[in-house]
Formats: C-alpha cells, sequence, structure tokens
C-alpha cells in the first residue's frame, strides 16, 4: 500500500524539517515548499497540503490551501 503524499508549506527551514522528519518517521512521504509558487507546482501534481504558513513568499496570486 503506498502511504500518502504529504506536502509541508513554510519558509522557515526548522518548521518544515521537523514536520518532514515526523511524517516520514510515521511512514508518511513527505515533501516542502518553502514558497507558494513551489507549493501550487507540487499540489497540481498530486501532493495534498497538510500543513502552510499562513502568510506564504512568492505567490503571484491569492491562493487557499484549505
Amino acid at each position: 500500500m503506498a502511504s500518502a503524499k504529504i506536502l509541508i508549506v513554510d519558509d522557515e527551514l526548522s518548521i518544515v524539517e521537523a514536520v518532514k522528519y515526523a511524517l516520514q518517521k510515521d511512514g508518511f512521504r513527505a515533501t516542502v515548499a518553502h514558497d507558494g509558487t513551489k507549493a501550487l507546482e507540487l499540489a497540481r501534481r498530486g501532493w495534498r497540503v497538510v500543513a502552510a504558513a499562513p502568510t506564504i513568499p512568492s505567490t503571484a496570486e491569492q491562493v487557499s490551501f484549505s
């Protein structure tokens, strides 16, 4: 069974790395995006957003990750 693909979005490296580590330890496939542009790209490829900062740099448009 394939594990869920989870995207963590935040511009603070320590936060995303800690969350990524915890998710991977529990068997999830996790990746990170440090800006809105990368987050949108990954979300369009099927990654599910689990955590996002309220303000994400580098977004050209207003986006809700809910």
